[in-house]
């Protein structure tokens, strides 16, 4: 068996998150074979300490770290703050950052 090699293009910028295909599986060619997210458009949920929380404004950079991937930032930016306290036993404020 022969397999065929396609490059394809996308009508936007983007990663691909899932391939929707397998090896071998004929598809047609309307049918979505991956699926793209744009990087641009992802947010994080993240928690801020009340003793920070007068420091976090809309807008301001933001570096991300990951235990997994540790010689790789992340920026982004502060998008919206949720001025409303959390009920866990530290007090924190939900903030959410799009990369």
């Amino acid at each position: 068996m022969r397999w065929l090699s396609l490059d394809v293009a996308a009508p936007i910028d983007g990663v691909i998150t899932r391939v929707l295909a397998s090896r071998g599986q004929k598809r047609d060619r309307r049918d979505a074979t991956v699926h793209p997210d744009r990087p641009k458009a992802l947010e994080v949920h993240a928690t801020v300490v009340e003793e920070d929380f007068p420091l976090v404004s809309v807008g301001q950079p933001v570096e991300l770290y990951f235990d997994a991937l540790p010689e790789t930032t992340v920026t982004g930016k502060v998008a919206r703050i949720i001025p409303e306290r959390s009920s866990e036993s530290t007090a924190s404020y939900p903030i959410v950052v799009t990369l």
